[in-house]
């Protein structure tokens, strides 16, 4: 399972959400963005530019 295919099933749970989340623009590609640098870069790094 890629990255992209967990956060889409994951974000489409709409039982959890209220509703689809999936289906929110950009939302899906935003998500697998941070999990991918955190995967790769581990969480300090991650969300040092964010700090």
């Amino acid at each position: 399972m890629s990255t992209r295919e967990l956060v889409t099933a994951v974000l489409s749970v709409a039982d959890h959400w209220q509703q689809d989340l999936s289906q929110t623009p950009g939302l899906v590609e935003l998500v697998t963005a941070d999990l991918d640098a955190i995967l790769t870069c581990g969480m300090r790094d991650a969300v040092k530019p964010l700090c």
